[in-house]
Parts: structure tokens; C-alpha cells; sequence
């Protein structure tokens, strides 16, 4: 179960780092 808990834990910090990109993405696209 520890290899699992560690996988759910890394999968949401991609998802996490995903999200910060989107955000970053938009804000440069209304601050051009």
C-alpha cells in the first residue's frame, strides 16, 4: 500500500505543477 499511497502522492503534484503552467500560460496571454 506504501507504493500506492507514494504514486497517488506523486501523480496529484504533477497535476499540481500542470495547473501552476496553465495559470502562468494564461496570465502572460492577457499580459502581452
Amino acid at each position: 500500500m506504501y507504493l500506492c499511497d507514494e504514486f497517488l502522492r506523486m501523480r496529484g503534484e504533477s497535476q499540481l505543477v500542470v495547473y501552476l503552467v496553465v495559470e502562468l500560460i494564461e496570465w502572460l496571454l492577457e499580459n502581452i
